[in-house]
């Protein structure tokens, strides 16, 4: 737990698109926007997410067409956060599922979007945080007997001194 809710760093204004858009149209919105996403909507409801790196992997890279509809790339189902979680919840769920945006959605309804740079931007210590829970495997077995600041994966209370034991971080009191 952070302390800061998402509904104070996200932002409000979300770009969308249909799931009948075509992969051209989207990465027009993209180039326009300055925006690496899209949230898919069908009728209000998500319905999907879409990202640069779904063009660039499942399209250029791979050679079909630019007319292909986007529902037949986007990501689904979709994870999302509502305004009242905490940005530690978000990062949590960004690294489990390896996403870098989650829509906000209250009362089921789409309200808002949050991402990497924009958790970063409101608390750059952030991105360490997000470094030491999101890539265990930078640290070296050297490393085990360095502290760490962060949530102890067992009791999940905050810890100044955690400790990397068989892989998880552990507090002094679940070592």
């Amino acid at each position: 737990m952070i302390g800061v809710p998402i509904g104070e760093i996200m932002k409000r204004g979300v770009v969308t698109a249909k799931k009948t858009d075509t992969v051209k149209h989207v990465a027009n919105v993209f180039k326009k926007t300055r925006i690496g996403r899209v949230v898919v909507l069908d009728k209000k409801k998500i319905v999907g997410i879409l990202t640069e790196r779904d063009i660039i992997h499942q399209i250029v890279a791979v050679g079909k067409s630019i007319k292909t509809p986007i529902s037949k790339i986007m990501s689904y189902p979709v994870k999302t956060i509502t305004p009242e979680e905490d940005i530690g919840e978000a990062i949590k769920t960004m690294n489990k599922y390896d996403i870098s945006g989650l829509p906000v959605t209250s009362n089921g309804h789409l309200v808002g979007i949050v991402t990497e740079r924009d958790l970063i931007s409101a608390e750059p210590g952030l991105l360490e945080l997000m470094k030491e829970k999101g890539n265990l495997e930078h640290i070296s077995t050297s490393d085990k007997d360095v502290s760490l600041s962060g949530e102890c994966d067992e009791c999940k209370n905050w810890s100044d001194t955690l400790k990397l034991v068989e892989g998880r971080f552990l507090c002094e009191d679940c070592r």
